[in-house]
């Protein structure tokens, strides 16, 4: 494992430790702590290693002495009982919006395509990915920081359409939408979900025109360039390979996993909060 790495995992426990302390165990009594667990798993979730595969880790220095891996599997499977990584979540873009680093007035929605070889059976789908692949969409808020806001998960082959909507509604509840801007691709085109939108949020659903409908304005031109955020998102969520591969049987398991990965990128952008 490289020393780069190595800095990054540790920064990343740190951060993740003061941020769900209270929600773990008791391990002044345990042979391992609950720091070297958490560092298991996120070398998990950055890696992509299955759990059984853990017990061959023999010749890494930085993971050694390993229990096995039963034992931190059995941790992550707690801990996603108790929506603890979903809370942490939660908790911290409530502190970044009382400290006023969020900066919602635009905010880019859009979706991605996920590899869905073993995992989620009730999501298995064939969709914009070559025939031979099956997958699953993960569709994600950001605000002008590039802040993940929230996220859903459908079928490969469900329209970013139908997520817009629940989508928008997990986000107002930790965020007041009233005049704000949301911006989104050619995916989301519809009159409809607009007027919707407008009329429960307050909201502008920016999207790009199609050839036979009205240009778009100079202003919402110059908006939707800002939209490139939300990809620049995807790119850093899919460096955690656990996330940009679905192994995972149960939706559940695979949510705390993404929810996981926001806080360790949240952290990584804003370490002085936490």
């Amino acid at each position: 494992m490289s020393s780069i790495f190595q800095k990054k995992l540790s920064d990343y426990i740190n951060h993740l430790l003061k941020l769900i302390k209270q929600h773990l165990p008791d391990d002044t009594k345990c042979k391992y702590s609950n720091k070297h667990k958490l560092q298991i798993i996120i070398y998990v979730l950055k890696t992509g290693i299955c759990w059984s595969h853990l017990n061959n880790l023999t010749d890494d220095k930085f993971i050694c002495n390993l229990a096995n891996e039963s034992t931190y599997r059995k941790f992550f499977y707690n801990l996603v009982k108790m929506n603890v990584f979903k809370i942490a979540f939660h908790n911290l873009l409530g502190k970044l919006f009382m400290l006023g680093l969020l900066k919602y007035d635009l905010i880019s929605i859009d979706s991605t395509s996920i590899i869905n070889k073993i995992g989620l059976n009730e999501y298995v789908d064939f969709g914009y990915l070559p025939k031979k692949h099956k997958s699953l969409k993960i569709h994600t808020a950001v605000d002008e920081n590039q802040v993940p806001l929230g996220f859903e998960i459908s079928k490969g082959s469900e329209h970013d359409i139908n997520l817009a909507k629940p989508l928008v509604n997990k986000i107002s509840k930790i965020i007041k939408l009233k005049d704000k801007k949301i911006l989104v691709d050619k995916g989301y085109i519809s009159k409809t979900l607009k007027e919707q939108l407008k009329n429960k949020y307050k909201v502008d659903f920016i999207y790009p025109n199609r050839i036979n409908q009205p240009k778009n304005s100079p202003t919402e031109i110059n908006l939707l360039k800002k939209r490139v955020k939300v990809e620049h998102s995807y790119a850093t969520l899919k460096q955690f390979k656990r996330i940009d591969h679905v192994n995972e049987r149960k939706i559940i398991n695979y949510s705390s996993l993404i929810y996981l990965s926001l806080i360790l990128i949240i952290s990584t952008k804003f370490p002085s909060i936490l």
